[in-house]
C-alpha cells in the first residue's frame, strides 16, 4: 500500500516538478535576454560580462530601475521581461543598441520586389517627362537631322513610352 501511494505521488508530482523547473528556466532565459537588450555587448567577441556592462553604466541602470518602479513595469517584468524592457526603452526614448551579430540591411543581399528601379534610375514625374518631350520637340524643330539620329530617337521613344505608362496608370 505504501509503495502504491509512493508510486502515485511520484507519477503526479514528477511531471509538475519538471514543468515548474522548465518554466523557471524559460523565465530566467527571458530575463537574461531582456537584460542583454538593455546592456548589449560592444561586439560579439567581447568577453565582458553582463554585470560588468551594468556596472559600467550606473546612471542608466538607476534610470531604468526608477522608471520601471514608477510605471509598474517592474511588475510586468516578472512575467514578461522582454516586453517590459521594450516599453521601458520606448519611455526612455532610447532604441535598443543594435545586435552586433546581426547584419545591417544594407549589407544583406537585396531581393527586388514589385517594380525595382533598374540601374538606379528613379521614376520621373509626368511634369518632368512632358518638359523633356517639349524640349526634344523644340530641338527637332530647330534641327530636323535629329530625326535620323538613333540615340535621339531612342531617348524620345523612351520618354513617350514612360508618359504612356503613367497615363495608363492614372486612367486604368
Amino acid at each position: 500500500m505504501l509503495q502504491k501511494l509512493e508510486k502515485e505521488l511520484f507519477e503526479k508530482k514528477l511531471p509538475e516538478f519538471l514543468n515548474t523547473t522548465e518554466q523557471r528556466r524559460t523565465q530566467d532565459r527571458n530575463e537574461q535576454e531582456a537584460l542583454e537588450m538593455l546592456f548589449p555587448k560592444s561586439s560579439p567577441e567581447a568577453a565582458e560580462s553582463l554585470d560588468a556592462r551594468i556596472l559600467a553604466n550606473p546612471e542608466l541602470a538607476d534610470k531604468i530601475v526608477s522608471l520601471m518602479k514608477s510605471t509598474g513595469l517592474d511588475v510586468l517584468s516578472r512575467t514578461h521581461p522582454k516586453e517590459a524592457v521594450r516599453l521601458t526603452m520606448k519611455l526612455l526614448e532610447e532604441k535598443p543598441a543594435p545586435n552586433p551579430t546581426v547584419l545591417k540591411k544594407s549589407l544583406m543581399g537585396g531581393t527586388a520586389r514589385g517594380n525595382p528601379n533598374v540601374g538606379g534610375q528613379r521614376p520621373r514625374a509626368e511634369k518632368d517627362l512632358l518638359s523633356e518631350l517639349k524640349k526634344m520637340n523644340d530641338q527637332l524643330d530647330s534641327n530636323p537631322s535629329l530625326r535620323q539620329d538613333t540615340e535621339f530617337k531612342k531617348r524620345r521613344g523612351m520618354v513617350m513610352q514612360e508618359l504612356e505608362r503613367l497615363t495608363q496608370e492614372v486612367t486604368g
